[in-house]
């Protein structure tokens, strides 16, 4: 991923108004996200308190992970300092699951939106 933005944006990248987001489907540290922190993109969710930075949560383990982002250049970063939100309502409720229980009509214990968590961010380009 990280290639693909110096090959779209060249050296310049770090001037343009650039924002990746998504589900990457894999946690920050990773061999595949990691590179493109590195590279100076700033990964928004980092601004919420680290209990709750899961957009993901793993039945089987009993945890959460970070699966979902919004990495923004340093410059869109400074420009936007809001913390980001993490909609958790349209998840299928399990019993060990952290945060509140709150779903969208529609939504069951058996009926999802998702198995993630969408990121929202309002984002200020000056």
């Amino acid at each position: 991923m990280a290639a693909l933005v110096r090959e779209r944006f060249g050296t310049d990248w770090q001037r343009a108004n650039l924002v990746v987001v998504g589900d990457f489907n894999d946690q920050p540290a990773s061999p595949f996200v990691h590179p493109l922190v590195g590279m100076g993109l700033v990964n928004v969710v980092e601004r919420l308190p680290p209990g709750e930075r899961w957009t993901h949560y793993w039945d089987k383990k009993n945890s959460v992970s970070q699966l979902d982002y919004i990495l923004l250049t340093k410059r869109l970063a400074q420009a936007s300092p809001k913390v980001p939100y993490i909609e958790r309502r349209g998840l299928v409720r399990k019993r060990k699951m952290p945060g509140p229980a709150a779903l969208f009509a529609g939504v069951t214990s058996r009926i999802g939106a998702s198995d993630h968590c969408p990121v929202v961010m309002e984002i200020v380009v000056k």
